[in-house]
Order: structure tokens, then sequence, then C-alpha cells
């Protein structure tokens, strides 16, 4: 399925689990697609109706011009709500993902029943660090960053301990279009919610890792002070994309908050 956005941009995106259950909607992270969520959905989707749309830029959707902003990207998201039929829906988001589940709960509370935000924080990187990133793909292409950027990802275990998995992450990224990723490393240098994130009371879970380089322990940390409705949850052991390194402790957090959720 498929959302047209303002500016004329498609936003494809996916639909499973049961027509009446409660409405949940997960982002993906940088460089990847709506299928870092497979893991989790045959549990999620056993109660809820999860809709998983690809990023702009990623995945199905459309690749607009670079750059691209939070803002635009959290518009993006509620025009596939909107299509999707979602009055009011949870959201969890994985890195990126989870910095636009943060915009949606300071900008659109009230299209909110929660939020989740694994491995993310209110300000990632700085301007210096994306645009190096921006001026590598654009001279050089994804392939020069591979190295730096997957590794982190993951703890020293999961490439040999499930190597079809990370085959597929390696494969997601090395496809991703670079016009995409660049227009989404944009939004990322610009992006700052520290003096939002205080106002946002959206009931809401915070997920950190103890080996994520990105986002840390700390800036979870932070996060979960700064909510003023929320609880932390820290993955020992878990890199950057928690979801997938430790995908059966991750669901289970994410369930057990949804299903106390309001």
């Amino acid at each position: 399925m498929r959302a047209t956005t303002d500016d004329g941009a498609s936003i494809a995106w996916v639909e499973d689990g049961p027509g009446g259950g409660e409405p949940l909607l997960l982002l993906h992270s940088l460089g990847s697609n709506r299928s870092m969520w497979d893991p989790q959905l045959e549990t999620l989707a056993v109660r809820f109706r999860v809709v998983r749309p690809d990023t702009r830029g990623h995945g199905e959707s459309s690749v607009t011009p670079a750059p691209y902003t939070l803002q635009r990207l959290g518009d993006d998201v509620i025009t596939v709500a909107d299509a999707a039929g979602l009055e009011r829906f949870h959201v969890a988001g994985v890195s990126v993902g989870g910095l636009i589940a943060l915009w949606l709960g300071a900008h659109h509370p009230q299209r909110l029943l929660s939020l989740t935000a694994a491995n993310t924080a209110a300000k990632i990187g700085d301007r210096d660090f994306w645009d190096g990133r921006i001026k590598t793909v654009r001279s050089r292409g994804l392939s020069a960053i591979a190295d730096q950027v997957i590794p982190p990802w993951f703890s020293p275990s999961f490439k040999s301990g499930k190597p079809d998995s990370f085959r597929k992450v390696v494969d997601i990224f090395a496809t991703t279009d670079p016009e995409g990723y660049v227009g989404c490393c944009a939004a990322l240098a610009e992006a700052d919610l520290r003096e939002v994130v205080p106002s946002i009371e959206v009931p809401a879970l915070v997920i950190g890792s103890t080996l994520d380089q990105s986002t840390t322990v700390t800036q979870a940390e932070w996060l979960h002070e700064q909510l003023p409705n929320s609880r932390l949850a820290i993955i020992e052991g878990a890199g950057h994309l928690s979801n997938l390194d430790r995908d059966h402790e991750f669901t289970r957090i994410l369930v057990d908050f949804l299903q106390e959720s309001p």
C-alpha cells in the first residue's frame, strides 16, 4: 500500500494483524527498511494492527532529493496513519525511527496512545559528524562506510550466531539509495529535541543497550529522566539495533509495555 504526501512523495507501507486490533506503527532505522521489524512481527500481529512504513528514501518509498528534515519525516508518518485510518496509535521506533517517535510525541500527542523510543536520543551526533558522512557517501557511495556503520549495530556474537540475519541487514544497507540515506543524515544533523522532550506527556518507553555506541545508555537514561511519563529498559549485551540483536528480549519488553498502556 502507498500514501501520498503533500509534496507528492509516495510512502510505502504494509499492514499485518487483526483489523480490529490496537493500532501500532513501527519505524525503522537509518539504512534499513520495514523488514527490520520481522523478528517482532509474529508476536505483535497476534493482538495489534501493525503498520510498517518504509521511511522516505528507503525501501519502496519515494527517494526525493535531499536534504530532509525531522518534521518532513514525522509528517510522512502522519500521512501513513491517515491513509491507514489510524486516528490514534502506538508508535515504536529504533534509532532515527525513535527520534521520529519523539517528534510525534511533541507535535502530535493527540494522535498517540504511547511511544517507544529505542536506541535513540534527543540529539544524535552533531553537524560535523553528519556532514562528514554525507560528504563520504556523496563521493564514494554507501560501500565506503559499511565497515564503519554496520559492526556497531550488533554484539560481537551476532554475525556468527545469526549469519542469515546479518547478511540480510548488510544487503539492505548496500541497496539503500544513497540520496535517501544522505537525506535522512541531513535531518539528523539538524534534529535537536532536547528542549521539547520534557513537554512530552505521552506514555513512553525508552529502550537502551549496553553496547550501543551511537546512542548510549547515558542518553537513554537522560530521555527517561526528562520524559515525565516514561519507563526505562536497558538490554544487556546488545548493540545499536537491539530489536535484531536481542530480538526476544526486545519483543518481551515492548509487549509488556504496550499491554500496560491505556
